[in-house]
Parts: C-alpha cells; structure tokens; sequence
C-alpha cells in the first residue's frame, strides 16, 4: 500500500513496514511514519529509507541518529502571533454579531496577555482591518466586513476555525518536470537585483517565474555547479539536523543498520565534505569562479539572516551561504564575526500565513523577521573557529 497520510492520523491498519522516499524534515515527522508498524502482538517497529539524492542519505541518517540519542523538536508556539488575535476578533463577532469598538480589546484581554501582544499594536489591527474593510462599523459597533466574508465566509466560516496552516513552500518545476520544494525565503533577491540561483537536485538553477497564487516557481538550469554542491537544499532544516549531518560527514564510522550502498555513497561523500570539526566552519574560496563559499551548517533560517546582512550578491541554503564576487580576507572575516543585522526592506515577499493580510504592512514585516531569525544559530556561526580553505 502506497499512501502520503501516515501523519495524518488516518487509519490505514496494520502496517508491518514503512518505506520512506527521502527523508523528512523533522525527527518528529520521522516517529509519526515509523509508529505506523509494530502494531501487532511480537511485531517490531520497522521503516526503510530510499533515498534518492546524496543529501537526502546524509538527512536520513542524521535523522536516525538524532532519534537514537532521544532527541525529537520541541513545541513551540508562534513568535508574536498577531494573526491569532486578528482570528480571534473575526470570530468573537461572528458568535456575538456585533460588539462596541471600545469593547473588543478588553473582551480579549486574557489572550493579549497570555500571549505576550502589544495592546497599542493589537489597536493598529483593528484600524487596519477596519481600512481593508475585513471589519465594518456602524455607531460604534464592530461586526464582520465585507472584504473578511470574500476571504474566509466560505463553507460557513470553515477557515476561522483553525489557525494552523502548511508551511509555505513552493513547488519548483523545470519546464513539466518538478525538482523538488523550497521555502519561499529562498527567492530572497540579493542587494543588487541578480538572478535568484537554487541548489536542488544535485545541481543549480536559475529562478525564473515566480507564481505567488500558485505557489509555484519555474527554473533553467544555471552552469554554476561547482565543488561540494551535493549538500545544496532548500527545503528548511532546523540547525540541530544540519548540525547532525555535519556530525556524520565528521564521523569515520558506518553505522549497522546503513546497506553497502549507503555505506559507499556516505563514504564518498565524506571525503570532500567541507567540514572539519563540530566547532569550527569553513570558508572555501573558489577563485576561478570569484565566489566565496562559508559551509556553517546552521539551518535555513540563520543562514537567511546571515546572507541578509551582506550588502552584495549572495545565496544561501540550510547548509551555506555562498557571497559572489573576488573579495578580500579581511572583509570576510569581518563580515563573519560583525552583528547580523537584516534590512526589513530587502524582504522583498511575504510567506503567506494564515490571516496575515489582517496585519499592517509594517506588522507583517516585523512578525516575519522574529519568524525567520534564528539568532541562537547565528551567534554560533559567527562566534566558531573558522578555517579558510582554497576550493581548487
């Protein structure tokens, strides 16, 4: 049986194995699939990698090893979510119909409050959502707009029921062909306006159209591949299994339960992984293609921030953050250990999470950045010993 649902809580009965097709993002996601076998009296819990991609066995076996030391994510609820208080005003007037203007911040006092939100920011929602007519008010009364109806009246307010919402990727495709999914962060345009490049299928590529509505973005093969491209993904991984796989490529060993053929390929790709202690980065200088490679293996979130305070042309993924360009020692070295410090107007898309067009342009962009940040990884990027290398 071939099924996509085993997180979703859909009963597809006894399973006595699960076959994996790459690896999932998450500890968490992998001990949801794998709890799907051993279900039965004297059976055991079983799952089996296939993985299709040089990356996707280094992220499966640094997801195994995470789940064998006991790791799995922590919960954590949403930095400054002041799209849940947005919900909450649609919802509370459309229980009660309408409700005096003056009354709706203290009606939801409780959750202000427990959820840490500036009350003069929570007013400047109500303004705004009054603005885009997501609210309407008649003699001082609150009630539901017009424009809030268009958005989510549909199926009888289904879409305020819940506040969860898919992460926000897109899907890229090479012409009818689709190569994989990245994070829309990853069309992070560089200061000066170049071409958006992506790592994905073992090999680069070159943004071209972007469907925002569709969530989708179409690609051309970029004559960028260079050395140590194998690890290139944007698909967002937390630090802690980026961390993980750099520990693998680290380790001499060979784990039992990995086949002969994944003992070669980790084999193989150990031999120019460009790592060289858990404590340390490196910085591979590529002088024939006048780039400069820093592998911090700090997740997609850092090094987006990382590559958001260099002012020149830079891409980066989970792995590294790749600067364009013939650039001295000095200025490297400086940008490394400088304060990251993003510039909200070089974000230049919006991931579109639920109820965000609730929220003021200016709250928007400030509830991203505290989205995106990662400041705990950075901080160890920036701070860990560097060692420089020549690529050629």
């Amino acid at each position: 049986m071939a099924t996509s649902t085993l997180e979703l809580g859909i009963d597809v009965g006894d399973l006595d194995r699960v076959i994996q097709i790459d690896a999932p993002a998450t500890v968490a996601s992998f001990l949801q699939r794998l709890g799907r076998t051993g279900r039965r009296s004297g059976a055991k819990r079983n799952c089996l990698f296939l993985a299709t991609s040089p990356e996707s066995l280094l992220q499966a076996a640094a997801l195994v090893e995470l789940w064998r030391e006991g790791y799995v994510e922590p919960i954590k609820p949403p930095a400054v979510p002041y799209h849940l208080f947005a919900q909450q005003v649609l919802a509370l007037l459309l229980q009660q119909g309408a409700i005096p203007e003056n009354r709706i911040l203290s009606a939801l006092a409780g959750l202000i409050r427990s959820a840490c939100l500036n009350e003069a920011a929570c007013a400047d929602i109500i303004r705004h959502m009054l603005e885009m007519c997501l609210l309407a008010s008649d003699s001082g009364l609150l009630m539901v707009g017009d424009q809030a109806e268009r958005l989510y009246g549909a199926k009888h307010y289904i879409t305020l029921l819940s506040i969860f919402d898919s992460p926000p990727l897109f899907t890229v495709f090479w012409g009818p062909k689709e190569i994989g999914a990245v994070h829309p962060i990853s069309f992070h345009a560089d200061a000066r306006g170049g071409p958006v490049i992506l790592s994905l299928a073992g090999r680069s590529w070159q943004v071209g159209h972007i469907d925002w509505d569709r969530q989708a973005a179409q690609v051309t093969p970029a004559d960028d591949r260079g050395k140590s491209r194998w690890l290139g993904e944007s698909r967002p991984l937390s630090n802690k299994l980026c961390q993980a796989v750099r520990n693998v490529l680290l380790d001499s060993d060979a784990s039992s339960w990995w086949s002969k053929r994944a003992k070669d390929q980790i084999a193989s790709a150990r031999e120019n992984a460009p790592a060289v202690a858990s404590d340390a980065t490196v910085v591979e200088i590529d002088t024939d293609r006048a780039r400069v490679t820093w592998w911090t293996f700090a997740g997609l979130n850092a090094n987006f921030e990382l590559a958001a305070s260099w002012p020149g042309t830079v891409r980066f993924d989970n792995f590294s953050v790749t600067l364009e360009g013939r650039i001295p020692l000095d200025r490297i070295h400086e940008w490394i250990r400088a304060e990251s410090l993003v510039d909200p107007t070089r974000l230049d898309l919006l991931p579109r999470w639920k109820f965000h067009e609730c929220l003021p342009p200016k709250l928007q962009k400030e509830s991203l950045l505290v989205r995106l940040q990662d400041r705990t990884s950075v901080e160890i990027a920036r701070t860990s010993r560097i060692e420089y290398r020549d690529s050629a």
